[in-house]
Order: C-alpha cells, then sequence, then structure tokens
C-alpha cells in the first residue's frame, strides 16, 4: 500500500535532502512512541510510511555521496520492520542515531 499517494519523485526531490531526512525520522519517532505505547500494529504502519520515504530518497539520490549510507539505512529499517514484537524496541533505539551526525559532517 502506499501511504503517500500524492507524494511522487519529482516532488519529493524538490525538499532537498536534509528535509527528506527529517521527515523520514518523524515515521520512525512515530514508531518509536507506537512501540512505547503497546501498540505493534501502529509501530508496523509507521515503518512502512518510512520506507516509502526511504525509497523515495535512495532513488532521488542515485549517485550521490550519500546513496550507500542511505541504502544502508533503508536495510536497517527494513530488518527492525520484519522483526517480532518482543525485539523491535531495542532494533528501533538503534534507528535513533541522529541523522545529522550520520549524514553531514563537517
Amino acid at each position: 500500500m502506499r501511504w503517500h499517494s500524492e507524494l511522487t519523485l519529482d516532488k519529493w526531490i524538490h525538499f532537498g535532502l536534509e528535509h527528506q531526512l527529517l521527515m523520514i525520522q518523524n515515521e520512525l519517532s512515530r514508531a518509536q512512541h507506537a512501540q512505547e505505547s503497546g501498540y505493534y500494529g501502529s509501530t508496523q504502519l509507521a515503518l512502512e510510511r518510512a520506507l516509502e520515504l526511504l525509497d523515495l530518497t535512495v532513488e532521488a539520490h542515485i549517485g550521490d555521496n550519500v546513496f550507500r549510507k542511505l541504502l544502508r539505512w533503508r536495510e536497517r529499517v527494513a530488518r527492525a520492520y520484519l522483526l517480532p514484537e518482543e525485539e523491535i524496541a531495542e532494533a528501533l533505539f538503534d534507528l535513533e542515531a541522529p541523522v545529522k551526525s550520520v549524514f553531514f559532517k563537517g
């Protein structure tokens, strides 16, 4: 299912990388909050939305310096999505690495 049905790659590119990363991080924060509140289904939905935005971001930045970092981040989010409910808390905590320190050094 597409969560951001109105969002195309052309529209997504116009946000810029920093804004894109913050929007993805927002979905991951929603996932963590849902997990902490005991709503596993809502956790999964937030991770689905994060993966959708990550897919757009990866596509938007093919060939850029951050491309491989984005792919690794996407892989980590996908692994968290596949975890059973009792194992997801630690994975979500690991995904909380500050976006700027991972993608914007210097």
